[in-house]
């Protein structure tokens, strides 16, 4: 039981670092294609990858916490595990997300009124 915080938590990096990896790609695409000219998604997404490797770190103390704890309750378990399954999926949905946005171009809209 105590090796499920450490395996949970190594998945969780995995994709942390998946995603770092990820919009690295992306945003040399986007510099490279934009000329240095940044949308506010676009920003974000560069913001974003400077903390990406460092998210897991707080999951890795509180496996840590639940590895010197004498006996693992299933709710410190199961609190560990959704916690860390809700942020994965907002890293997900973030890095994903802000990637369609970021090489979608977009088209500008004309609006023709009747005569």
């Amino acid at each position: 039981m105590k090796t499920f915080p450490w395996l949970f938590t190594i998945a969780f990096a995995v994709l942390c670092y998946s995603c770092w990896l990820t919009t690295g790609i992306v945003t040399d695409y986007v510099l490279h294609r934009t000329g240095y000219a940044l949308s506010n998604g676009q920003s974000f997404l560069i913001a974003l990858r400077k903390y990406l490797l460092f998210f897991p770190s707080l999951w890795i103390i509180y496996a840590l916490r639940l590895n010197f704890r004498r006996e693992l309750h299933l709710n410190a378990v199961l609190t560990f595990a959704g916690t860390l399954a809700i942020a994965g999926a907002i890293v997900l949905r973030a890095v994903a997300f802000l990637s369609v946005v970021s090489v979608t171009p977009i088209l500008p809209i004309t609006v023709r009124l009747a005569p």
